[in-house]
């Protein structure tokens, strides 16, 4: 799909370039200079005055930011006994719901999820055209590099996902990743909003209900868009949609589910091969803002 990540990023890519920033905040627990640097940032994980004692509770704020906007990822677990950390990938910004902040991303390699492999940072670019930062997860027969970039003068992600095998053992020659999404707001809770939201998908050829199952996609719909019909910015609710972009060649199989509350999305892949994805979080767009623009996306494979 490089043609067309090429491609969505020339859209974006404006005539004066600036640094992409790409930084890591690491918060111990049980860490003084950590808790004071915790206060002193714009979100609040652990309740509006706490700070965890565990000194083996860790979190991450990696931030990839340039002039037009910032995203904010959020690494969260625990070290293990052999010093290795264990932890989830989520989002918190640009928006608090769309892409999940407990962990919008995660994988089933060899039978072992993201909670159950060790992860590390390993890289983090700044740059005049783009900025990246590499996660690289370890199992007892796997590595996998997950690289997120942002480019300059955009306002979307691209993720590359690559796993590969290692050792002598009996590997399964395919791999599952997947995404979770809490379109526009999470509406104070699941039951608390469950009257309330009405979420809907949308793709270049079909629109999807709440119905609470999976569906595959087809060849043709290599982009879902997901919003709630009653969270609508234009309507001075919620804070927009999100979307997610694939390549249908690079994948055995893939699905979608639309549920009142989460919705999700299932992909497939043959091991050892890289995978690829461009991520929209649609903050304060309308949900015709966000429609328009993704039918009006030329792409190619």
């Amino acid at each position: 799909m490089k043609k067309t990540f090429l491609l969505l990023f020339s859209l974006a890519a404006g005539f004066l370039h600036a640094e992409v920033r790409v930084s890591n905040l690491e918060l111990k627990g049980g860490d003084e200079a950590s808790r004071k640097a915790y206060f002193a940032q714009s979100v609040r994980l652990w309740g509006h005055s706490k700070y965890p004692k565990d000194p083996q509770e860790r979190i991450n704020l990696v931030t990839l930011a340039n002039a037009r906007c910032s995203f904010l990822l959020k690494l969260q677990g625990r070290i293990d006994p052999q010093g290795k950390l264990h932890a989830q990938l989520g989002m918190l910004k640009p928006s608090s719901a769309n892409w999940f902040g407990n962990g919008f991303f995660s994988f089933n390699v060899n039978g072992v999820s993201p909670s159950k492999a060790s992860v590390e940072i390993v890289d983090l670019n700044s740059g005049t055209d783009r900025g990246s930062v590499t996660f690289l997860y370890s199992g007892k027969d796997f590595t996998a590099k997950l690289t997120v970039t942002l480019a300059d003068n955009d306002d979307k992600l691209l993720l590359e996902f690559k796993p590969e095998s290692r050792g002598d053992a009996v590997q399964n020659n395919t791999c599952e990743v997947s995404f979770l999404c809490y379109p526009s707001s999470h509406a104070g809770g699941w039951q608390e909003g469950l009257q309330l939201r009405r979420r809907e998908a949308l793709t270049p050829v079909r629109t999807l209900p709440d119905s609470g199952k999976s569906v595959s996609l087809g060849n043709d719909e290599p982009w879902i868009l997901f919003y709630d019909l009653a969270y609508d910015i234009k309507g001075n609710r919620g804070e927009g949609p999100c979307a997610l972009m694939f390549d249908p060649k690079e994948c055995i199989s893939r699905e979608v589910m639309i549920g009142n509350y989460a919705c999700g999305l299932k992909f497939r892949y043959p091991m050892n091969m890289a995978s690829h994805f461009i991520l929209w979080d649609f903050h304060n767009w309308s949900n015709e803002s966000a429609r328009r623009f993704m039918n009006s996306l030329v792409y190619e494979y």
